[in-house]
């Protein structure tokens, strides 16, 4: 590859990325709503608009979990590359508390 200044073809990019995003939506979506898809075949809507707002609430759950994530994972990292072990278990508790999801296993040590 010859030196120079660094381009990017964000167009290309897009047409070969795009597909699989396209997938994954659909396969999540499929994932997520798979359930309520079917009780709405068999049930009238009275009863499946409990599960309806149900799936809805996890996918907002999953969605502040990831947050919450991307939030905490870079100070994480810097503690645990900086070798500051007591300061990442601080963040990972902070991480922790925040969560909304409980985690079933301690990974903090």
């Amino acid at each position: 590859m010859p030196a120079g200044p660094r381009r990017y073809d964000v167009k290309r990019l897009d047409q070969a990325v795009e597909p699989a995003l396209r997938g994954l939506g659909v396969l999540y979506m499929l994932l997520t709503y798979t359930d309520v898809l079917v009780l709405r075949q068999f049930r009238p809507p009275e009863r499946s608009r409990t599960t309806t707002a149900a799936a809805k609430i996890l996918a907002l759950v999953t969605f502040i979990h990831f947050s919450v994530s991307a939030a905490v994972s870079h100070r994480f990292a810097a503690h645990h590359v900086a070798g500051r072990r007591h300061s990442a278990r601080g963040a990972c508790r902070q991480h922790r508390a925040l969560d909304v999801l409980a985690v079933a296993r301690d990974d903090c040590g």
